[in-house]
Order: C-alpha cells, then sequence, then structure tokens
C-alpha cells in the first residue's frame, strides 16, 4: 500500500493543470487590455511598502509556496487585489511562484 503523505489534496492533479495554464504576473498584464493593465500598474505605484517586520514574518514560512490568482484584467477587486498580492510575493522571495489565470481560460476552474 502506498503511503500518502500528511496532508493530500486529491484535487493536486486539477491545480496543477491551471497553475501551469496561468501566466507570470508581468506576463499577465503584458497580454492583457493594456488600459485595463494600467489600472494594476498604477496601484502598485499606489502601495505602501511593507514593513521590515512584515518582511519579516513573510519570509518565516521557509517553504516554496505556488499562489495561483483567478480573476479578470477588467475587475475592479482583481485591480486592488492582484497588486498587493504581487508585492508580498515579492518580499518574500523567489520561493513564492505567483500565477494569474483569466477567468475566461477554464470554465472547469
Amino acid at each position: 500500500m502506498t503511503q500518502k503523505p500528511t496532508y493530500y489534496d486529491k484535487r493536486s492533479e486539477f491545480w496543477r493543470r491551471h497553475f501551469d495554464q496561468a501566466a507570470e504576473y508581468m506576463e499577465f498584464l503584458k497580454k492583457e487590455d493594456q488600459s485595463h493593465a494600467d489600472r494594476w500598474r498604477e496601484t502598485e505605484c499606489r502601495l505602501p511598502d511593507l514593513t521590515p517586520e512584515q518582511v519579516e514574518r513573510l519570509k518565516g514560512h521557509g517553504r516554496e509556496l505556488n499562489v495561483l490568482v483567478y480573476g479578470g484584467i477588467w475587475c475592479g477587486d482583481c485591480v486592488r487585489q492582484g497588486p498587493m498580492l504581487k508585492k508580498i510575493a515579492d518580499a518574500i522571495g523567489p520561493q513564492v511562484r505567483l500565477r494569474v489565470i483569466d477567468r475566461a481560460a477554464s470554465m472547469e476552474l
């Protein structure tokens, strides 16, 4: 009998497939409607820097983290939250892989 890890998600292949289809944050912005992408960039510019304490806390997890953002370039909530997630991912470093997939890319998702 094969031993399952302590945490096992029976949907892991589903999530892996969609994560692989998703674009890195900057690529997502490049390929989408630029009038909407500009709003994401403007939000990025207005975000405050993280405090040293926040950065230290974020870096403390010590493992690779895949983050899949499911949204739309036109979506107001995504305009606010996408850049925040990018800033947090950047503060943590390369162990965070942030990807964005447009909601129209997968009806299954």
